[in-house]
Parts: structure tokens; C-alpha cells; sequence
């Protein structure tokens, strides 16, 4: 099976609902460069070929390979409006808009997120929209207007039907900004709901890095330590293909180390994140806005944090 079984079912008009559906499998199973490589110069109608470029695009995205996700966006929103199709052209303005936004040229990201809006009208367009704007809010730390495109998001994916999928998505988009606020009873209301009900690994381990930071924030770190240790191997294997999971790794040894009273080892786990070599996006910010109050809880208690600023990799030892 490979993405040119997807262009001859497009060819016959295969409806594009399940056709997608196939594809983002493939792609999955395959690899982004195979798929691309698979689809080489055969021929297929424009709509067919944006779609499978946004799949690409998007994947690239996941994997925090901005620039190649960028070129994609490009290519697939040149095909999707010469072939009238505004649905496949928000989707090519929403990879394109978290492309720039990660690559900090927020500017282009808001202009590109406001096409994509004005452009989805069907539910897939529609909710990548406001999962990728709502994330992109909480993260520049805009907690309400997040909270607000997520909470509409969510009645959307019911109102379509996917509420375990993309719904599930919006809750969380909902929990991360309200737990910022400090709304903690509200964050464990949706947060029990969602583990109530049945949803795809991914999802949950959404939920898990929530719960965690909860926990943390309750102090109950003992459990938020185990949760975080049984998570573990999950989000390790996943964040290599997923960036946004490894980032949440870090947030949650952040979380667990300062609610046990061990900013040492919340500042280690900050500077074992610097010292990686991956994709960096803007889930750094928050984490280094918050390195900075622990710094200043170490240097209180008399710790030489300077000593390997010159080196983050030795600077998480010094005493």
C-alpha cells in the first residue's frame, strides 16, 4: 500500500473523508519521506495532491521540522486554491501559520491563523484552526482567549461528532490555560471526564501531562512522581516523532521536582532540555520564564547557579 493506491482511488472518485483517513495511515506507517518520494510526478487533480501535501506538512509539523513543513504549507496552498478548494487552503494556512509562529515570526503566524479562519468552513479545517490558534494563544501566555476558542472548539467537535478525537484536543486546550489561571477545580472536573471516556493513546497521554502538572500544582507529588514514572517510556518513544510530547516530558520534571520542594532538580531538567539538540518551538518560553524563579529560589538558598552558565550541561551540578 502506498500513497499512489491514494491517487487512483482519488482518480475515481473515492469520497475524500475515508481517502484522508487511508492517507494520514500510510503516512504513519510509512514515514513522511517515502510517502513523498512514493508520490514522486504522478498525475492526480490539485485537490487530491494539497491534501496529501498537507498530510506531509503536517507531520513535518508534529515532528517540529519547521522549515520543511513551511515549503509544504506553501506548495499545498498554491494547489488548493487553483483547485477552488478553500477547506484544503486553510489547512495549508494552518501549517504555514504554526511553522512561522514556532519560528517566531509571530506576525506571519497571526496572518496566516486569520486566513486559515476566514478560509475553513468544513469541520476538519475548521478545528485544526482552533486547535493550532488556541495552543499557539496559551503558549504567548493569552490564557483567556484561548480558553474561549478552545471551550467554542469543543462544541464544534461534538456538533461534527469527534469528540474523542479532535474534541479531546480542545479539552485539553482548555485544561492547560485554565490550570495557568488557577482554576484547578474546573481543570479537575474535564479532566475526570475525559479519563472517563475511550480515546486514542495520543490523546491520553495529552491528559496524563495535565494531571501530572495538577497533581504537582496540589502538592501531591508523591503520586504525580509515580504517574510521571509509569508515562514515562510512552512519552519517550512518542516524543521522538512528536515534539510537542517530548516538551511536555519537561514540563512534567519541572512540575513534579518543584512541588517536592527540589528546584535543583527542576533547573536540571531545563538545562537538559537546552543541551538537546532537537527542534526547539515555543514551548521553551514558558519553561524558561520559569527557570528564572528557580534560579532565584537557588541562589536564595545560597546555591552557586553561575558556575556552569557557560555550560548547561555543567551548570545543573553546581552546589
Amino acid at each position: 500500500m502506498h500513497v499512489g493506491w491514494c491517487l487512483d482511488l482519488g482518480a475515481s472518485r473515492t469520497p475524500y473523508g475515508p481517502l484522508t483517513g487511508i492517507l494520514r495511515s500510510i503516512v504513519t506507517r510509512l514515514g513522511v519521506e517515502r510517502v513523498r518520494e512514493s508520490l514522486g510526478d504522478r498525475p492526480a487533480d490539485d485537490r487530491l495532491r494539497a491534501t496529501i501535501l498537507n498530510t506531509l506538512a503536517s507531520r513535518h509539523m508534529i515532528a517540529g521540522r519547521l522549515e520543511q513543513s513551511l515549503a509544504l504549507g506553501i506548495e499545498a496552498g498554491e494547489l488548493a486554491l487553483r483547485a477552488g478548494s478553500d477547506d484544503e487552503a486553510s489547512i495549508a494556512a494552518n501549517v504555514r501559520a504554526a511553522s512561522h509562529s514556532h519560528s517566531g515570526r509571530l506576525e506571519d503566524g497571526f496572518r496566516e491563523y486569520e486566513l486559515a479562519r476566514r478560509l475553513g468552513r468544513g469541520s476538519t479545517a475548521e478545528l485544526k484552526y482552533r486547535v493550532n490558534f488556541s495552543d499557539l494563544l496559551t503558549l504567548l501566555g493569552r490564557y483567556r482567549e484561548a480558553v474561549e476558542l478552545a471551550e467554542e472548539g469543543l462544541a464544534r467537535s461534538r456538533t461534527y461528532g469527534v469528540e474523542r478525537t479532535s474534541g479531546s484536543v480542545m479539552t485539553q486546550n482548555m485544561a492547560v490555560p485554565l490550570l495557568e489561571l488557577g482554576e484547578t477545580e474546573r481543570v479537575e472536573e474535564m479532566l475526570a471526564r475525559e479519563l472517563a471516556q475511550s480515546t486514542l493513546r495520543v490523546f491520553r497521554m495529552y491528559t496524563t501531562m495535565t494531571r501530572v502538572r495538577l497533581l504537582s500544582w496540589r502538592g501531591r507529588h508523591e503520586e504525580a512522581a509515580e504517574i510521571l514514572r509509569e508515562s514515562l517510556p510512552a512519552f519517550r518513544e512518542t516524543g521522538t516523532v512528536e515534539r510537542q510530547i517530548w516538551y511536555d516530558t519537561v514540563v512534567m520534571e519541572v512540575s513534579v521536582a518543584e512541588s517536592a520542594g527540589d528546584p535543583q532538580g527542576a533547573l536540571d531538567a531545563i538545562l537538559a532540555m537546552l543541551a538537546d539538540e532537537g527542534p526547539v518551538l515555543l514551548h521553551q518560553r514558558r519553561l524558561l520564564l520559569q527557570s528564572g524563579w528557580i534560579i532565584a529560589d537557588l541562589r536564595a538558598a545560597g546555591r552557586d547557579v553561575d558556575a556552569g552558565r557557560d555550560d548547561p550541561r555543567g551548570m545543573g551540578g553546581a552546589e
